[in-house]
């Protein structure tokens, strides 16, 4: 799926006035797009140590402007490829949109939050939890008042028994997004754990046979 743009709201419109910064979803992945609501969330308000993000700025003159770079003042922050970021460190660092002579047109604080909780949910479909069929798990990054943080997190999955439920990502156990495929196996209780360096979160399983 590609990136899911959200609408910023009237604060994320550069501090400057000079044209407005748009946080993008790079995937499915980043629970802050939900598939059922692209286009209703508003710029969010903190994002998750380590999550990844696409930023872009619409200057109010694009004709004027029609090729703006956007970097952090502190580079230390992020790591970047093009508009691509992610957070290493926790703190409140400001992006700056330059012009293509270097001239600074605008820039927006942004709050980078560590993951305190980790929420996971049976994203499937399926209603019963029955062997033999295959349900998706999703995670999101939970920062220390329960509030969801924006940004796609790597998480590591593990299954307590995985003769009851196995992890079937394609590389294993740690996936690159805030979801994984399980298979439920044979009858019995399983516990699913989505972690980060910082906080884990899990859901149990319980298993019936097949009819």
């Amino acid at each position: 799926m590609g990136a899911c743009s959200v609408t910023p709201d009237e604060s994320k419109v550069g501090t400057l006035g000079h044209g407005v910064f748009t946080y993008d979803c790079i995937s499915a992945q980043d629970p802050y797009c939900p598939t059922d609501a692209l286009d209703e969330q508003p710029f969010p308000s903190a994002i998750a140590f380590g999550g990844r993000f696409n930023l872009t700025y619409e200057p109010s003159d694009a004709t004027a402007y029609p090729n703006v770079a956007i970097q952090a003042v502190s580079a230390d922050y992020f790591v970047s490829q093009g508009n691509v970021f992610g957070a290493l460190r926790v703190g409140n660092p400001w992006f700056v949109a330059f012009a293509q002579d270097g001239t600074a047109l605008d820039l927006t604080p942004v709050k980078i939050l560590p993951i305190a909780g980790v929420q996971v949910t049976d994203t499937s479909v399926l209603p019963l939890d029955v062997a033999g069929t295959t349900h998706t798990f999703g995670a999101a990054a939970m920062g220390a008042l329960g509030q969801p943080l924006a940004g796609e997190v790597l998480f590591t999955w593990s299954s307590s028994d995985p003769n009851v439920a196995a992890i079937q990502n394609p590389n294993g156990e740690v996936s690159p997004s805030s979801s994984a495929s399980i298979l439920l196996v044979h009858s019995g209780t399983a516990t699913i754990t989505a972690a980060t360096s910082t906080a884990q979160g899990a859901i149990v399983l319980n298993v019936e046979s097949a009819p």
